[in-house]
């Protein structure tokens, strides 16, 4: 009894249990968290992490808890300055020095004056910065082949244009769970974020005392659980963070073989794909196809048709 009195059970005992060491905690050590059931089953070494899906990420909602799929990353990159860690191209100013007189209005913008007279002139006192506007945007050199002269040619967008990027990051992980996991309140009641659907009673018209129970509606899930290593925890936080797009794709059961893959950009669906580039022709279609868009077709009706 000696060993027994003044100690701490682990978990609720009931009437008649054989008490051993085991189910006893020893003195001064505190009663642990009990902790969730679904960190049982993450396996030592590994975390879960959740990441945003949609129909088309999920691979149509068809993985479920205990699937293996890999993630797929999709980025768009551009060039940046080193120094202002800003998308070139850079934009050029010009600089005045103190004491100069320049014309008020002109290389503020394209809404520059393009008139100077005697009085606009005013007279700096310190050093500015004129800043050269829309066409104020940092070019090259180039010598025109037919005059043979030097031209300086500036992009013809104000903005450049991103270079895509896909590539799997992560192969063969596990998923725990495809939307929410049940929050289970201090009540014990099962909270949820579904909303039950209330529909307005239509004025002047008398309904039954009787009214069909309204369900609450299916949300589909817009998150799912991997189970994977911290690192790659890591990976998938600066991936959602950064912006990029996650798909993902579904493997096949039992599959855990590690097949090679190459990142894919615009050059390697030229190269692997044997896509020529389209030679410039004297002759084109018409009307002309400036953008790609799905043909429209009869069953596509916009609206449900009812039969008579």
């Amino acid at each position: 009894l000696a060993e027994v009195v003044g100690r701490k059970a682990r978990f609720d005992l009931e009437a008649g249990m054989l008490l051993t060491s085991q189910v006893l905690l020893d003195t001064g050590e505190a009663l642990p968290l009990g902790g969730s059931d679904w960190a049982l089953v993450i396996e030592p070494g590994k975390v879960a992490v959740s990441i945003p899906i949609s129909r088309l990420s999920s691979v149509s909602y068809a993985p479920r808890a205990g699937d293996h799929v890999d993630v797929i990353a999709t980025m768009l990159l551009v060039d940046m300055d080193i120094d202002y860690q800003t998308i070139l191209p850079n934009r050029v100013a010009g600089v005045v020095s103190p004491g100069t007189g320049f014309v008020a209005g002109t290389g503020a913008g394209d809404e520059a004056t393009a008139s100077i007279q005697e009085t606009e002139t005013l007279r700096n006192l310190t050093g500015q910065i004129v800043p050269g506007g829309g066409a104020g945007v940092q070019g090259r050199v180039e010598v025109d082949p037919s005059l043979a002269i030097p031209l300086y040619v500036v992009p013809s967008e104000t903005m450049q244009r991103p270079r895509m990027v896909s590539q799997s990051v992560l192969k063969n992980v596990t998923v725990l769970r495809v939307g929410d996991f049940p929050f289970e309140t201090e009540e014990g009641e099962l909270a949820t974020t579904a909303q039950a659907v209330v529909t307005p009673e239509p004025e002047g018209i008398e309904q039954p005392a009787e009214q069909p129970v309204q369900q609450a509606p299916v949300r589909l899930p817009d998150v799912i659980t991997l189970v994977v290593n911290p690192q790659d925890a890591i990976t998938l936080n600066y991936l959602v963070y950064a912006g990029a797009e996650l798909t993902l794709a579904l493997r096949s059961a039992g599959d855990n073989t590690d097949n090679p893959t190459e990142a894919v950009t615009l050059q390697y669906l030229f190269d692997q794909y044997n896509i020529p580039l389209p030679a410039r022709l004297p002759y084109g279609v018409e009307p002309r196809v400036d953008e790609l868009m799905a043909p429209v077709l009869e069953n596509d009706a916009t609206e449900p048709v009812q039969n008579p």
